[in-house]
């Protein structure tokens, strides 16, 4: 808060002139003359180099952002290849064959997450074993324009990429 002091010459009924002055605010803390007090708020400089800061702090932060997303989109099918896999070992369990259903859904309580594509196909009549592939839309680490396709083989061991 600012001093502040309103000076008015008065003069009495015998005509003898005297100061008279009203104390209108408290004088700030720390400051001795209220009149040196700069007003408040900021400058245009100070708002200007505020914004240049967070602008190379976004400029940085973007691009890093761009990746981890990917990366993200990425790990999605491969979580849901895996997941998808035990789905099937367990149906496996319980009926002794494999699921003839091409679709990831539905399987002993499996749900695919959004956007990820899975498609499996078992092993002929007789025979262990399945392949599982799997893709997100937006996950393309390569940049060729694609969507990257993960596969689960039962029979090689598992992830194959």
């Amino acid at each position: 808060m600012l001093a502040c002091f309103l000076q008015c010459i008065s003069a009495d009924s015998d005509g003898n002139q005297f100061l008279l002055e009203y104390f209108l605010w408290r004088p700030r803390v720390g400051h001795k003359d209220f009149r040196f007090h700069r007003p408040e708020g900021f400058t245009l400089v100070e708002l200007l180099l505020v914004v240049a800061i967070i602008g190379v702090l976004a400029a940085i932060a973007i691009p890093q952002f761009a990746s981890y997303r990917m990366k993200a989109y990425c790990a999605a099918p491969k979580s849901d290849l895996g997941n998808y896999a035990i789905s099937l070992e367990a149906y496996f369990t319980d009926h002794q064959a494999y699921t003839t259903a091409t679709s990831g859904a539905g399987i002993n309580g499996f749900k695919p997450s959004p956007n990820v594509t899975l498609n499996h196909s078992a092993g002929s009549p007789g025979l262990a074993g399945f392949t599982v592939t799997s893709s997100h839309t937006q996950c393309d680490m390569d940049q060729n324009g694609t969507a990257d396709l993960y596969t689960w083989d039962s029979t090689n061991g598992g992830m194959q990429h």
